[in-house]
């Protein structure tokens, strides 16, 4: 993560890719054929990006959550 990020900007991170992860175990549970194919390839294709290469537009909102 950059330097920029903030402790609470990464656990907020930490959050956001393990209910992520959580939401795509589910899914692919009551998907078939290629669609089940369609989400693992795009869960895997983002999760094999480098995490410092992850795009991040913080909302002013969040500021709630800092340090």
């Amino acid at each position: 993560m950059s330097q920029d990020t903030s402790w609470s900007e990464e656990r907020r991170l930490d959050l956001v890719l393990h209910y992520a992860l959580e939401d795509v175990s589910t899914r692919c549970q009551h998907l078939e054929g290629k669609d089940k194919l369609a989400l693992q390839t795009e869960w895997l294709e983002f999760s094999s990006s480098e995490f410092d290469d992850l795009d991040v537009m913080w909302w002013k909102h969040f500021h709630a959550w800092n340090d």
